[in-house]
């Protein structure tokens, strides 16, 4: 199946690749005859690893929630080495998703921005001994922005 993943789990559909993925499944239907000597239908295959595919999002998922659950304990077990191998093998469909603003993500990448100086300044990693920190600077008043001072504005303008 390692050899087929690809080509099944091409997300393209015009026709040229659907004739591909139907004659890789007749390549996998008969690889599988000769290595257990039974006949299997296309659609009985299809729906295996269709079933297989959701054992092992099913598992990836329990152990990535059961990685963030509180309270201690020991490390959970990690997912099997054939639900791993489906992750390998269908990388589409085993996407995480990122989103700065849920309170219960995965960090994937976690990115420090400084604010205030140059370019190459924010860029640049110093050594600052206590004695070189300088009192913070007052910010500066800022102005609130409302829908009536907008339209005040373009008023005036007229």
């Amino acid at each position: 199946m390692r050899e087929s993943a690809p080509i099944i789990e091409s997300k393209f559909t015009d026709t040229n690749t659907n004739k591909r993925k139907n004659l890789e499944w007749i390549r996998v239907q008969k690889s599988l005859k000769e290595l257990t000597g039974k006949s299997r239908e296309i659609t009985q295959l299809k729906g295996f690893w269709r079933r297989t595919k959701v054992a092992a999002k099913k598992s990836v998922a329990q152990h990535r929630r059961a990685l963030q659950a509180t309270g201690g304990g020991q490390r959970p077990t990690s997912p099997g080495d054939d639900h791993l191998k489906i992750v390998e093998l269908c990388p589409t469909d085993f996407v995480i998703e990122e989103n700065l603003y849920d309170s219960d993500a995965v960090p994937q990448h976690v990115e420090v921005i400084v604010l205030g100086g140059t370019e190459e300044q924010n860029n640049t990693l110093y050594d600052i001994d206590e004695d070189e920190i300088l009192p913070a600077e007052e910010p500066a008043e800022q102005q609130m922005i409302t829908v009536a001072n907008v339209h005040s504005e373009e008023v005036k303008k007229l």
